[in-house]
């Protein structure tokens, strides 16, 4: 078990561990920041908004079209986002 005082330096560990020079990531934004600027700091890094629009609702296929052979991390992070619920709405469909 590892205990953190906060969430900075459990993203800083985790992205550290998953992430090296040569990956990619995709991040969906708004975010709570190091979950967006760790990531940079190793790696590329795509964003991923949600659009205000469409209700704050996460578009996978803009997720989909995203990702790249080196995509190592995906980080999707609720409710840190403008609306603050948890819940939210799917667009879109990502095949395996």
């Amino acid at each position: 078990m590892i205990c953190f005082a906060g969430a900075e330096e459990a993203l800083y560990l985790a992205m550290n561990v998953l992430l090296d020079a040569g990956d990619h990531a995709v991040v969906v934004t708004p975010n709570y920041q190091a979950a967006e600027t760790v990531p940079m700091a190793l790696c590329e890094v795509t964003g991923v908004a949600l659009d205000p629009d469409r209700n704050w609702a996460l578009d996978l296929d803009e997720v989909a079209a995203s990702l790249r052979p080196n995509t190592r991390v995906v980080s999707v992070n609720f409710p840190n986002n403008p609306d603050s619920v948890a819940q939210f709405r799917l667009r879109g469909s990502v095949g395996a």
